[in-house]
Formats: C-alpha cells, sequence, structure tokens
C-alpha cells in the first residue's frame, strides 16, 4: 500500500536573471591599406570568431582586419546567459577585375590613384564609357591606356574595342 501525501501548498523562490543585451556594431572601412574595423556598440567585451570555422580571433569591444568577411560574434553575461550574432563584413576590393559593383573611397577617388586596367593587346579603336553615354577617354589604334578613376564620376564605367 502506497501512503498519500497531500500537500496544501508550495512554497519556492524564483530569481530570474537578466538576459544579455542585444548586439549592435558599428562597421568602419579604411582603404589603403584594407582595414576593416567593427566595434560593439554597447561597449561590450565580446568574442570574436571567424563565422566558418568558428576559429577564435580575440575578446573585447572592437576587433581589426585586413580582410573582410563574416564573424562569429559571441557575449556571456554575468549569469551565463549568452547571445551571438554573425557581422557581414565588405571585402577588400580586388582592382584587377574589369567588372563588377564597387563602392570607393572619396579620398582615393579624389587622389586619382585607382585605376582601369584594360585587356592586353592593340585594337583598331578603343574608349572607355560612363553609361549611358558620357566619353571618358578614346583612342586608338595601339594598346588602351588605362583610364584613372576621379570623384566626379559615378556610375557603370565601360570599355568598347573594335
Amino acid at each position: 500500500m502506497i501512503d498519500s501525501v497531500i500537500c496544501s501548498y508550495i512554497m519556492e523562490n524564483v530569481v530570474v536573471n537578466p538576459g544579455p543585451p542585444t548586439l549592435s556594431f558599428d562597421i568602419e572601412y579604411q582603404c589603403d591599406p584594407f582595414l576593416v574595423t567593427i566595434t560593439e556598440t554597447n561597449n561590450l567585451s565580446v568574442n570574436w570568431n571567424i563565422a566558418t570555422t568558428y576559429n577564435y580571433l580575440g575578446s573585447g569591444p572592437q576587433y581589426q582586419s585586413y580582410q573582410g568577411g563574416n564573424y562569429a560574434v559571441n557575449y556571456s553575461n554575468s549569469y551565463g546567459c549568452t547571445t551571438s550574432r554573425i557581422v557581414t563584413t565588405k571585402q577588400a576590393i580586388n582592382m584587377n577585375l574589369l567588372s563588377g559593383c564597387y563602392a570607393l573611397c572619396d579620398t582615393l577617388l579624389a587622389d586619382s590613384t585607382i585605376c582601369l586596367m584594360a585587356p592586353p593587346g592593340s585594337y583598331d579603336a578603343w574608349r572607355w564609357v560612363l553609361l549611358p553615354n558620357e566619353l571618358l577617354m578614346n583612342g586608338g589604334p595601339g594598346v588602351v591606356s588605362p583610364l584613372c578613376l576621379n570623384d566626379g564620376w559615378e556610375g557603370e564605367i565601360v570599355l568598347n574595342v573594335t
């Protein structure tokens, strides 16, 4: 036979600890040399990892890298409650490409230090055009001259060769 116990009430103390704050970030870029600075805006000491491999990079409220990409950021408060977030930054610009969409620093454009190189070879005629139809440079016959960008141009630039 099982004894039965009847409870009139149960008294328990429940402690609810605060959860971690929401992580938010400021991202700044420097162009030459390329440097990305990620800062946790609440000044929390977070753990920085490479997002794809979770290789540990360090801890603190700020992280700097010479390459962009995805970073996994983790934070644990004093009660053991954790939060995490993936921060995606832009990659460094590879100016060896002739196609793509780029956001360039005004300081580099003002100095005309970024030049688009043409494919090797000699052509009957060539022209660099800011679409839809602004002629930036033309020439020929012969080798295409590089086009050094300036801050007055905004849009898509193409090279037409014949």
